[in-house]
């Protein structure tokens, strides 16, 4: 429900009103001696079918004998037309039919932070992309999907220092573009970032900063242009991209009950180290970020510069290519 809505605070309100709603067809269709098929159409919908349910129990009891495995696909009486066990397994059904409904529209529409996938992304393994295009401008204004605006190449310009010799971009951002509504946060930004240095991005409050770092990241996605993070582009590939760097927030983040150590060995079991691996990320950051000292020491007990340095090398821990800050 979360991925359709933009707002939360009428959420709890709009789910339990969807509930109650799946009674009605009970109340409005069901009827004695009712089809068969309307009564495999009723029980797809959660209190309809947990009432018919109920009814069906309620009728072998009635009779004296009782709900039993050897009767559960029988009916109790000749005006029942659907067993206990038909009832149950269409509500089975019904519940992995949602359960792939919801899977499928948080992959599409994952909210405010997350990069969507393609609406055909269950076919594109087997059915040419091309063959579904014609359906894409009515799937995206049904669901409410804006679609991106057509990448523009950036235009030449003189005052653009020439790529070091040597070094290879880690980060390549390619006509990269978000708006929100009217309001164009960052225009056609195109540039590289290389190994073994260190890339700033200044500018006034309101610049897009923050909001190209999202993108990186992976949290929002842009609205043209793409960047690739060690040859992994963001919007096909956002796993792999987001597996190369790590983000270091402007706030500070650490646990303040736990110590130095206790971050770095979190973080290491995180990202799937184990045994010997862990104790040598824990002695080599330690050592790096000049934390010996006060390795055992809680966070809110770090001052100066500890905290934002000890978020940097969790930012780095397993090998990360770069760090976003």
């Amino acid at each position: 429900m979360s991925s359709l809505l933009s707002t939360t605070s009428l959420l709890p309100l709009i789910t339990v009103l969807s509930v109650l709603a799946t009674q009605f067809p009970y109340s409005f269709l069901h009827s004695v001696g009712c089809p068969l098929g309307l009564n495999a159409f009723i029980s797809l919908f959660l209190l309809s079918g947990y009432t018919l349910l109920v009814d069906g129990v309620c009728n072998w009891d009635f009779y004296g004998v009782g709900l039993q495995w050897d009767n559960l696909f029988e009916i109790a009486w000749p005006g029942d037309t659907i067993s206990v066990g038909h009832i149950l397994l269409i509500m089975l059904l019904a519940s992995f039919v949602s359960l792939l409904i919801c899977l499928y529209m948080e992959q599409i529409r994952p909210g405010t932070y997350g990069v969507p996938r393609p609406w055909h992304f269950p076919c594109s393994c087997c059915c040419p992309t091309e063959n579904l295009l014609p359906y894409k401008r009515l799937f995206y204004r049904c669901l409410g999907i804006n679609r991106a605006a057509p990448d523009v190449e950036r235009p030449e310009v003189e005052l653009i220092e020439a790529d070091p010799e040597g070094k290879s971009a880690g980060v390549q951002i390619i006509g990269l573009s978000k708006t929100f509504g009217k309001m164009e946060a960052v225009k056609n930004i195109s540039f590289d970032m290389f190994e073994d240095q260190v890339t700033v991005l200044m500018g006034h409050n309101g610049a897009g900063k923050t909001t190209l770092i999202s993108m990186l990241a992976g949290f929002i996605p842009p609205t043209s242009g793409t960047a690739l993070v060690n040859g992994y582009d963001i919007q096909r590939e956002p796993r792999q991209a987001r597996s190369c760097i790590g983000l270091c927030p402007q706030q500070n983040v650490l646990f303040k009950h736990l110590s130095s150590v206790s971050h770095i060995w979190l973080l290491s079991r995180l990202r799937g180290l184990t045994g010997a691996e862990v104790k040598a990320e824990v002695d080599k950051y330690l050592e790096q970020l000049n934390l010996k000292g006060k390795k055992k020491a809680a966070a809110r007990n770090l001052s100066g510069g500890n905290p934002p340095a000890a978020e940097c090398g969790l930012c780095l821990l397993r090998g990360r290519q770069g760090s976003l800050k």
